[in-house]
């Protein structure tokens, strides 16, 4: 029960002085906050490509910039 009091309290301290910042100096630190709770978690693929699929040989992906490079210019 204690530990539930003292936690509490120290929410409501850091409230307190959170309240006394600027809009834009709570927004930086919220975002702060969410940065570090995102690198505490498990480290996420975005880029999970479809079993089954290979990955593309340096021939083919040296063609792809090749061609890439003739159409942009």
């Amino acid at each position: 029960m204690a530990v539930t009091l003292n936690y509490n309290q120290t929410i409501e301290k850091i409230v307190a002085e959170v309240k006394r910042l600027t809009t834009l100096e709570q927004k930086e630190i919220l975002a702060y906050i969410k940065a570090k709770q995102y690198k505490k978690g498990p480290r996420i693929s975005f880029i999970n490509p479809e079993k089954g699929v290979k990955p593309l040989t340096m021939s083919q992906i040296d063609k792809i910039k090749h061609e890439s490079r003739k159409h942009a210019g």
